[in-house]
């Protein structure tokens, strides 16, 4: 499915999800939201020349600054860990995160922010009204977003993944639904999600990169393609709608992430990473993208030789880590000592350079539709 055919997909997904939100919450403000967006979407939004390009660390000093000149800003994540027991009681202590925000802050208070609370909250919204679990998930993640934005107003928050739609669904994918279908999932998403976005400052669903075409079969090359495109057409058509004209910026990321099959931790070919995550949500009316890389975390990962915690993401952990900077950024010669400082100061050069060429890159698009090298 490329080029006119997304178009086309683009503009069924926004038509669907205003229908179903007619039915759902007719009389309503999202109503007239949903009114507006089909209009937009039966004209094509434009790409903006001037996207929004948010990142979360570099860890290099001058990497930074060759951010900010390009206009680069960056955000600030709050991850599950600042309430350690979320995740076994489903509940969020917002005084706990609020704690640790300004302790992590310290002081300095970020222009964007990201709370990162996805066990099992993900999970418990997908269940839907009316169910006792999303209840209190919308209550506990509401509760959440309110007290950080009484607490740092000047930050423009979001929640990480939010909305979250499958890629694949009993054995289909978003390519392959019927109309029907698609907008029966895409009404059950608006009701899953609109209690939560409609209290945030910007939308951020995720469209990462999980399955490179190298690690398929040539018979499931096209067809996986056809399907992580049509998927994130989806999640930016869904987040625009809940958005209600707040900017939609994708969670991006230059590295292969788990869930598929790809060499995950290795950086994604430079034009592969742009066509597949960039064109594609910008083309379907995102205002911009969030590269998340949290790449100081997963350099402590590599040189450590542990997490901080001590629980390892399943493809994701130490070994992975040091295998994919090795290959990436080493010229295939593993350290004789992870821990040499000189070990660490390169790869903190080199990481930061591979980040700010790929916003380079998404300029470059953005501004002239150039790509760049395979």
């Amino acid at each position: 499915m490329r080029g006119g055919s997304l178009v086309v997909f683009a503009i069924l997904i926004s038509a669907a999800v205003c229908d179903a939100a007619r039915s759902v919450h007719a009389g309503s403000a999202l109503a007239a939201q949903a009114d507006s967006a089909a209009g937009r979407a039966e004209a094509q939004p434009a790409v903006t020349p001037d996207p929004i390009i948010l990142f979360d660390v570099l860890p290099s000093a001058n990497a930074r600054e060759r951010a900010r000149i390009m206009g680069a800003q960056k955000f600030y994540v709050c991850y599950q860990s600042a309430d350690p027991n979320a995740g076994k009681t489903g509940q969020i202590d917002s005084g706990k995160v609020v704690e640790a925000i300004r302790r992590e802050t310290q002081g300095v208070r970020p222009d964007w922010g990201m709370l990162d609370f996805e066990d099992p909250f993900i999970e418990n919204l997908k269940k839907g009204p009316p169910s006792p679990e999303w209840k209190r998930t919308v209550m506990t993640m509401v509760a959440l977003v309110q007290a950080v934005k009484t607490e740092f107003p000047q930050t423009k928050w979001t929640y990480y993944g939010v909305p979250n739609l499958d890629l694949w669904m009993d054995g289909s994918s978003w390519d392959r639904l019927s109309d029907e279908d698609k907008r029966k999932r895409l009404v059950e998403a608006v009701a899953m999600f609109d209690p939560i976005t409609s209290q945030l400052d910007w939308v951020s669903p995720t469209v990462y990169g999980k399955y490179d075409p190298a690690m398929q079969t040539p018979v499931n090359v096209e067809s996986t393609l056809r399907a992580e495109r049509a998927w994130r057409v989806a999640q930016v058509g869904a987040a625009r709608l809940c958005a209600g004209g707040k900017p939609v910026l994708p969670t991006i990321d230059p590295f292969w992430t788990p869930g598929g099959k790809a060499p995950y931790a290795r950086l994604i070919p430079r034009r592969f990473f742009i066509e597949q995550q960039v064109v594609l949500t910008l083309e379907a009316g995102a205002s911009g993208v969030a590269l998340w890389t949290a790449m100081e975390y997963f350099l402590d990962v590599a040189i450590q030789g542990k997490t901080h915690s001590g629980v390892v993401e399943p493809n994701f952990g130490p070994d992975e880590w040091r295998s994919a900077l090795t290959k990436d950024f080493l010229e295939g010669q593993a350290p004789g000592a992870w821990s040499d400082p000189q070990v660490r100061q390169a790869l903190s050069t080199a990481t930061s350079d591979a980040i700010v060429r790929s916003m380079m890159d998404i300029r470059q698009w953005a501004a002239d539709r150039t790509l760049p090298p395979q």
